[in-house]
């Protein structure tokens, strides 16, 4: 999920949040709650751990927490493709996932 907010597949996605797919079908639902954008991939299983909070994916909470304590300290190397982006560090439960990949 890119932008905005959207139900698929019977699941509520917010924006820069995953929705991931068990590929057992051929269609997929989906009904914009807001104006949204989204983005389609597929890839190999990675059979690791996935986690994500806004614009971060990365196999731990604790990965995540640290690189955005590294994006508020400037030392984030893609900082600048973020500029204005105010990204506080995520409450307890509200990383995505932490989920096999």
């Amino acid at each position: 999920m890119v932008r905005g907010e959207l139900t698929i597949a019977s699941e509520h996605a917010m924006e820069f949040h995953f929705v991931d797919m068990n590929g057992d079908g051929d269609e997929i639902a989906v009904e914009a709650l807001t104006e949204a954008r989204i983005l389609l991939g597929h890839a190999a299983p990675l059979h690791e751990p996935v986690a994500s909070h806004g614009p971060f994916v990365m196999n731990t909470r604790e990965e995540i927490l640290q690189e955005i304590r590294n994006y508020q300290a400037g030392k984030f190397a893609g900082r600048s493709r973020f500029r204005g982006l105010d990204l506080p560090l995520p409450a307890p439960g509200d990383v995505s996932g932490e989920r096999g990949g």
